[in-house]
């Protein structure tokens, strides 16, 4: 006879794999098409134009930048943990969505399957396993697939920046697991081994997610109501190990945020900048929690977006339905205190929910409502659900009619989650397909229509992006008091491309009258005085820039072109150092570094730092151009023709360089001597193009009597 405890092991490990197995697979097929969704409101900040995320060398120096490049304040600690992801990410494979995707996919996975582990193992503690060993793997089962594939889960999985939430989720039941593996290890060194690893994986959880803190208190529910033989929540012994634990937690907050240079009280001041009071917030939330639930339990992708206007509840019975939500609420959570020592497991659960919510709805100055919050608190929501069912079906057990229609309804549950989830997708597939399916749900949001006016705006469409923006400063819900600020300035943006500047110049002034060291506005400002002939007044805007933001990398590279076009080398190149610190400006930074050198006479020099910039952008025309004449001055004619020839076939193949040959050799007014090109160079190129010169020449001509803006400076 085999042995039973063998065959038991075996089953329980045969039960894991087809956990992993099925989790894995119908987690990969639903989230299949999200591989390539586009980047996202908050992921261009966090992480786009992020430069202490976009790690090039795998260095100490390197990696311990990632864990202080907060977008807010460039140099401070913030969610090291998450932003380390990211820089590997970008490390790896840069901006390339696909792998940050994977990653988030592979996260979700990881959390659910520990879900399911802590879940099964939680129903199995002594305190439970009489009462619910027979339906553990069940439970533990539907409920994290009914968890993983929730389409409310998008916000956490799909939305690449949200891996902030996720991964602090993942963390967070790691260490609930290991907290778990070491009450129940027989093991000395077993339990020291998980209590430190439960340690740990807080650690990684609160430094991935500030919402991470609740954990301690979590473990103490944990404790005082599965754990213990004898549960209860008011006794004497417990009492005082929350009080402990909560003022530990406490401790641990204001340390934190004391290390990331921060005041106590200080998050009081981010309510200057919200159209809300703290009352107001607090009143809301209570509407907006229950508008989760029902999320969770309805998970329609008509009822999804990544934008929900709720309006504020100005008083308990301003909507009435704040006093129905704060009641439901309250109720709820002395109901389940009341029924902790009866139903110990579901009281857990629910009180999870409601605890884990806390940091994100309650007094920070945060916006009302976003998907993403629901991600961690909701890991535990639908285990009594779960429960619920299994009741249902034991019960009826000869019933046949009874359990065909439970479990009819349980399929029918799963596939619409996982259709739901699979249709969710395609809404975050690029920023067009997010921001139109939030206009049809939240039409009343200055943020929807001024991301779908962006949208119009980077791929050429002026006429829609400037009727959205109109549409957004038209809009009467905003999420912080200076949010039009970006829509003055994107229109004026956008007046400057179509040549409209004095128009252009009309929305900046308004951008600059609610912020006045929009940095983005006073450059531009100083490029349409500069148009103008007003060079005294373009410097102003320019300084007054530079004094707001002296490392901003744009700013410092019209500064460097500015001092250059001034004559003065030196200044040129210092700021020119900090510009080509911005992937993006760096051919262009070194291009002009490598003119300011050719200015000092420093000629290898700047040939080194005019190849670099070609090295950078093979197709900086410009660069080649301007490295042909320092070669020509240095006296290496050789190597200059054979430059020339390489700038020649480019041109040759391309019709579209012959403007950006034309727009370089040109001389327009306004244009300083130190950024032109030698005749020589000119002399080279058109000797390269013997075979192409008639149709060279008659663009040329054609494109000199067009041209009559430098773009160069801006």
């Amino acid at each position: 006879m085999p042995n039973s405890s063998c065959e038991t092991t075996v089953g329980h490990r045969q039960k894991i794999l087809f956990v992993t197995i099925s989790l894995s697979l119908i987690i990969l097929i639903i989230y299949s098409n999200s591989f390539h969704c586009s980047w996202h409101l908050d992921d261009f900040t966090n992480i786009v134009k992020n430069p202490g995320l976009h790690l090039e060398s795998l260095t100490f120096h390197g990696l311990k930048g990632s864990l202080f490049s907060d977008p807010g304040a460039s140099g401070r600690l913030y969610r090291p943990v998450a932003c380390l992801s990211f820089a590997l990410n970008y490390y790896f494979s840069g901006l390339d969505v696909f792998a940050y995707h994977l990653t988030n996919i592979c996260i979700h996975f990881l959390s659910s399957l520990f879900l399911f582990l802590f879940l099964f193992d939680t129903l199995n503690l002594p305190s439970l396993r009489k009462k619910y060993a027979r339906s553990s793997y069940f439970v533990a089962l539907l409920a994290t697939f009914f968890w993983a594939l929730n389409p409310v889960q998008t916000g956490g999985v799909t939305y690449i920046v949200q891996r902030m939430s996720s991964l602090a989720a993942m963390f967070y039941i790691l260490s609930m697991y290991a907290y778990l593996e070491s009450r129940m290890a027989v093991n000395m060194r077993k339990r020291v081994l998980f209590s430190i690893l439960c340690f740990l994986f807080f650690l990684l959880a609160f430094w991935s997610k500030e919402n991470a803190v609740m954990l301690p208190l979590s473990l103490v529910l944990y404790e005082v109501l599965l754990v213990q033989q004898k549960p209860s929540l008011f006794s004497r012994k417990n009492a005082l190990c929350f009080v402990v634990v909560l003022g530990a937690t406490i401790l641990i907050a204001i340390i934190y945020f004391h290390y990331k240079g921060e005041r106590a009280f200080s998050f009081l001041e981010g309510y200057k900048q919200r159209p809300f009071t703290l009352a107001q917030r607090l009143l809301t939330e209570s509407r907006v929690i229950v508008f989760y639930i029902s999320l969770l339990l309805y998970p329609s992708p008509h009822r999804l977006s990544i934008a929900h206007s709720v309006p504020l509840s100005n008083g308990i019975f301003h909507p009435v339905s704040t006093f129905f939500c704060i009641f439901f609420i309250l109720a709820a959570i002395i109901y389940l205190v009341a029924i902790s020592r009866k139903y110990p497991f579901i009281s857990f659960c629910y009180l999870f929910f409601f605890l884990n919510h806390v940091v994100e709805s309650s007094f920070l100055p945060l916006e009302l409502v976003f998907e993403h919050r629901n991600y961690l608190p909701s890991m535990m929501f639908f285990a009594p659900v779960a429960l619920g069912l299994w009741k249902l079906l034991e019960r009826n057990s000869e019933k046949k009619v009874v359990k065909t229609l439970v479990s009819g309804f349980i399929v029918f549950v799963l596939v619409c989650f996982a259709g739901f989830t699979y249709i969710r997708n395609f809404s975050w597939k690029n920023e067009k397909t997010l921001w139109m399916d939030a206009a049809r749900k939240a039409p009343d949001q200055l943020r929807v229509h001024h991301n779908l006016g962006l949208y119009y705006q980077t791929h050429g469409h002026a006429k829609q992006a400037m009727g959205e923006y109109l549409r957004a400063l038209n809009s009467p819900v905003i999420n912080r008091k200076d949010e039009p600020v970006m829509t003055y300035y994107q229109l004026g943006k956008l007046y400057g491309q179509i040549g409209s500047y004095e128009i252009a110049r009309a929305y900046y002034e308004k951008a600059l009258s609610l912020k006045p060291d929009l940095s983005l506005a006073l450059v531009n400002l100083a490029s349409i005085y500069d148009r103008k002939g007003e060079r005294q007044k373009a410097d102003q805007y320019l300084l007054r820039a530079y004094k707001n933001n002296p490392g901003d990398p744009y700013i410092n590279f019209n500064m460097g072109i500015r001092a250059l076009s001034k004559g003065n080398a030196d200044k040129a190149i210092e700021h020119l150092e900090i510009a080509k610190r911005q992937k993006s400006l760096k051919s262009r930074a070194l291009m002009y570094e490598g003119v300011s050198y050719r200015e000092k006479n420093m000629l290898e020099k700047a040939a080194k730092t005019l190849k670099q910039s070609v090295m950078e952008d093979r197709g900086n025309v410009s660069a080649r151009l301007y490295l042909i004449g320092v070669l020509s001055r240095a006296g290496q004619e050789g190597v200059a023709e054979k430059e020339a020839a390489k700038v020649a076939k480019i041109i040759a193949s391309d019709d579209s360089l012959f403007q950006e040959v034309t727009k370089v050799f040109s001389s327009p007014k306004g244009r300083s001597s130190h950024l032109r090109f030698s005749e020589n160079t000119f002399s080279l190129i058109l000797k390269q193009l013997r075979g192409s010169r008639e149709k060279f020449d008659k663009r040329t001509e054609s494109v000199k009597k067009t041209l009559k803006k430098d773009k160069e400076i801006r």
